[in-house]
């Protein structure tokens, strides 16, 4: 009796890409023939090739029993998601999103979008672990994915898994809120945002004049008591900061409060 080509037969896949595990990655194909479903270890055995880094895979299914012949199928390790992403400030409205490099990528597309958004912008595909993004919009909370892939002959295929990280932009507070809190005292108030390390208070005589008279440490922060002289006009403004890398970034001041303490 003659044995039936298993060469004739299909072959096919869950998915043609998984992720690398360190060790060898042994998907189970579905063979088919003539309508029939055939049964490995049975009508067939499989052996696998180059399956244990990223890259191209081969998988060769050999006929056995009462088949003959053979079927190579090829698939794609693909890297998986870095370990940790981190994103910060290095500006008010700039973020610099950095990550963990993936065993076996040969690079990593990037995206972002706005906590208030359902979908991720593309930004760019980069081969460094650290990609930039300015011009962002004021005091919102942003999300940045970091997808690795692997280039196989010119083609980038995408990993299946991916890494994420957010960061708050500073923004422009509103003009602080000064009121008397007691002889030669005033408070002055204003409302507190996310994402900042601290706030400075600028008293001025000059309604354009900076003259930074305190800085507050805190996130939580949101009123500090100060002196000021009797009689005598100031204009008062507020900015927030982050300190990066032990490197404050501010956001821009607000507009000036101008106040006369009786």
């Amino acid at each position: 009796m003659s044995k039936a080509d298993i060469g004739k037969a299909s072959a096919s896949l869950s998915t043609s890409k998984y992720t690398y595990t360190g060790s060898q990655v042994k998907p189970n194909p579905v063979v088919k023939l003539n309508g029939k479903t055939l049964v490995k270890n049975t009508d067939y055995t499989v052996a696998y090739s180059n399956n244990i880094n990223t890259g191209k895979a081969t998988m060769t299914i050999t006929g056995k029993g009462n088949y003959s012949g053979k079927i190579v199928k090829t698939f794609v390790i693909t890297p998986k998601a870095p370990k940790s992403a981190i994103c910060s400030l290095y500006g008010y409205d700039d973020v610099k999103v950095k990550w963990s490099a993936a065993k076996g990528a040969s690079g990593y597309y990037v995206y972002y979008k706005r906590s208030t958004s359902d979908s991720y912008t593309y930004l760019g595909y980069t081969s460094n672990t650290s990609a930039k993004k300015a011009n962002l919009y004021d005091g919102k909370k942003y999300y940045f994915k970091i997808v690795p892939y692997k280039t196989i002959g010119g083609t980038k295929y995408k990993g299946l898994q991916y890494k994420t990280a957010s960061v708050y932009t500073l923004k422009k507070l509103s003009a602080p809120y000064v009121s008397k809190y007691s002889s030669g005292k005033v408070k002055v108030k204003w409302s507190n945002i996310a994402g900042e390390s601290g706030y400075q208070i600028s008293r001025s005589t000059k309604s354009s004049g900076i003259n930074v008279v305190y800085t507050c440490r805190t996130t939580k922060g949101k009123s500090k008591v100060i002196s000021a002289k009797k009689r005598k006009t100031y204009y008062y403004r507020v900015r927030a900061y982050r300190t990066v890398d032990g490197k404050r970034i501010y956001a821009p001041w607000s507009s000036a409060r101008k106040y006369r303490l009786k």
